[in-house]
C-alpha cells in the first residue's frame, strides 16, 4: 500500500467520497445544536476541531463552509451547479454522528467570501460562537506565507511545490500579517458580539493543557473527560519560521 501524501484538493474529494458512504444521522432539530468555531488563518483551529471532534462529543468539525470544501463535493457529484442548502444538509447528516452537534470551522476570510457571495453564513443559526487566535502575530503570519506558497495546510497534506525561501521576504511577511490584522477587524466589526468564547492557540496547543478545552465543553453542556483527548494533526513550526522570525525582526529594528 503506497504511503503517498495527497495534496490538499486530492484529501478533500477523498473526503467527500468517504462521506458519501457514510448512513445519514438525521438528529432531532429539537436537540440540534450548531456551534461555529471561527479563527484567522494558522491560529490552530484544524488541531482543536479535531480535538474536539474525537471526544465523540461533538460531530466532524471542519472547514464545511471553504469553497475548497463547496468545489470537492461538486466533483463527486459530477455537477457545475451547487445548491448550498443541498450541500449543508448532506454534511449536517454525514457528519453529526449521533452527538446531536453540527460543528463548523471557518476563517474569517472565508466569511468574507461568502458575503461577497450573497450568502451570510451567520443565517444557519449558530447556538454556540468560538473565536480562536492566535497572540503572536508574526509567527503566524510567517506559518500563513509558508502555506499559501507550498499550498501545504497540515503536516499530512502533500505540498504542491518546493518551499522556495527566496519568496519569504519582509514584503512578503508584511502582506501576510496585514492578511491577519485586516481578518481581526472584520472580525471585531461583524462577528465579536455573537461570540461566546474567545481562545488562543498558545492556550490549548498542548494538550497538557486542558483549560481551553474544558471551557468549551462547559459552554455546550457536554461532559469534559481529559482521557479522551487526542489529535491526528502534528506540530508544523520549525526552523524556517524560526530564522524568518529573527530575521524580520531584526529588519524592523535596522539590523538587517
Amino acid at each position: 500500500m503506497s504511503d503517498k501524501k495527497q495534496s490538499t484538493d486530492e484529501r478533500l474529494l477523498s473526503l467527500m467520497e468517504q462521506l458519501s458512504l457514510r448512513d445519514d444521522n438525521i438528529s432531532d432539530p429539537a436537540k440540534l445544536k450548531k456551534v461555529l468555531i471561527l479563527s484567522t488563518p494558522r491560529s490552530g483551529s484544524s488541531m482543536f476541531c479535531d480535538v474536539i471532534s474525537r471526544s465523540q462529543q461533538v460531530g466532524e468539525c471542519r472547514e464545511w463552509l471553504n469553497m475548497r470544501y463547496v468545489g470537492a463535493y461538486a466533483k463527486m457529484k459530477k455537477i457545475s451547479n451547487i445548491n448550498i442548502q443541498e450541500y449543508l444538509n448532506f454534511i449536517m447528516n454525514k457528519t453529526i454522528l449521533q452527538t446531536d452537534v453540527f460543528a463548523v470551522n471557518m476563517h474569517i476570510e472565508q466569511y468574507i467570501s461568502l458575503i461577497q457571495n450573497k450568502f451570510d453564513p451567520m443565517t444557519l443559526g449558530f447556538d454556540v460562537v468560538v473565536y480562536l487566535s492566535r497572540k503572536n502575530k508574526l509567527e503566524q503570519a510567517i506559518s500563513l506565507l509558508k502555506a499559501q506558497l507550498t499550498d501545504k495546510w497540515t503536516a499530512e497534506t502533500q505540498e504542491l511545490s518546493k518551499l522556495d525561501e527566496k519568496k519569504i521576504t519582509p514584503a512578503a511577511i508584511t502582506q501576510a500579517l496585514s492578511h491577519i490584522i485586516q481578518s481581526e477587524a472584520v472580525y471585531q466589526e461583524k462577528l465579536q458580539h455573537r461570540v461566546s468564547l474567545e481562545l488562543f492557540y498558545e492556550d490549548f496547543k498542548h494538550l497538557d493543557t486542558t483549560e481551553s478545552f474544558e471551557a468549551f465543553f462547559k459552554l455546550i453542556n457536554k461532559p469534559f473527560e481529559r482521557s479522551q483527548m487526542s489529535t491526528a494533526f502534528s506540530k508544523q513550526k520549525d526552523s524556517v519560521t524560526d530564522k524568518y522570525f529573527h530575521n524580520y525582526m531584526n529588519y524592523l529594528t535596522g539590523k538587517y
